[in-house]
């Protein structure tokens, strides 16, 4: 008699357990989406996503957090390393519900820098951050020239290429880097001559290895210009002839002349009256970071070049 006496207490303790139980899990999932209940809360999940609108001072960071069950907080961290990554943006509220879309625009930054960003998210059941990801601001354009600059970057290249003056080229764009050439008058020098899509070589030149053609001229900041020359003739049953590449390191405010090597078949041809096609390609970075790539196309002749005519 008291052993069923108190198997029948042990039952009635037993009920009143799952009854709370199941009390308690339907007051969780009827209350979920208004707030969690503590320690039964999950975490946020927090990525980044793609940086959009970068500038030499700004940049807008982007990332997705999903709330998990209850309102969540959520801001940027930014720093220049991740052992250095600190608050950047205020804190946005992200509603219960699904994964939302987080964005913050980011100002005061260094130009040509590389930055490391992630998201901050946290509720009621934690925190949780994303992966690091990173961007680079863009450079610092570099400044118009004034007229004295170009005076002097002028004179600069016309010294390169021998002397007399010059003129720009202004269909080649390459950043930072001025593009000039010989142009005709009084006491104009050098063995070359450009005219268009036209380059005249002096038949008096043909037996040197190399000629100047044209100049490049950095008016504005340090740059270097490397240069791929590649020259096609007409008798070649094979692809264009690949000359030796230039790299020229120029210093603000200075010059430096853009060679034509002049090979051996390129001398045969030209002297037996025939055009040399020569494709120019030019990629040129400077101190701030800006960099262009530009490519000419020039057919050689060889004769007298206009300004030597008199």
């Amino acid at each position: 008699m008291q052993s069923f006496t108190l198997i029948g207490v042990q039952m009635k303790r037993l009920l009143i357990v799952l009854a709370g139980t199941i009390a308690l899990a339907a007051a969780l999932s009827d209350g979920a989406s208004a707030a969690c209940a503590v320690p039964y809360c999950a975490a946020p999940l927090a990525s980044t996503a793609p940086v959009g609108a970068v500038t030499p001072t700004t940049a807008v960071v982007n990332g997705v957090v999903n709330p998990n069950g209850s309102a969540t907080s959520a801001w940027f961290e930014v720093g220049g390393t991740p052992a250095a990554l600190a608050a950047a943006s205020p804190a946005a509220t992200i509603a219960d519900g699904p994964a939302a879309p987080v964005s913050a625009r980011l100002t005061g930054l260094t130009p040509n820098t590389t930055y490391v960003f992630r998201v901050h998210a946290t509720n009621a059941g934690g925190s949780a951050f994303s992966d690091v990801a990173r961007f680079t601001t863009a450079p610092r354009p570099a400044p118009a020239p004034t007229a004295a600059q170009l005076r002097h970057a002028n004179a600069a290249a016309s010294r390169a290429l021998g002397g007399g003056p010059v003129k720009q080229l202004k269909r080649i764009k390459l950043g930072a880097a001025r593009l000039l050439a010989p142009s005709g008058g009084a006491g104009a020098k050098g063995p070359t001559s450009i005219s268009g899509s036209s380059a005249t070589l002096d038949t008096s030149a043909l037996g040197r290895s190399s000629v100047p053609l044209e100049a490049a001229a950095c008016p504005t900041a340090d740059c270097t210009v490397t240069v791929d020359m590649a020259a096609a003739l007409p008798q070649a049953r094979t692809a264009a002839t690949t000359l030796k590449r230039q790299t020229l390191k120029i210093a603000k405010g200075h010059a430096k002349a853009i060679r034509l090597q002049i090979t051996k078949a390129m001398r045969r041809t030209l002297r037996a009256g025939r055009k040399v096609k020569l494709t120019i390609g030019m990629a040129e970075r400077d101190a701030l970071g800006n960099h262009a790539k530009a490519t000419q196309r020039l057919t050689l002749k060889a004769g007298t070049p206009k300004r030597h005519r008199k």
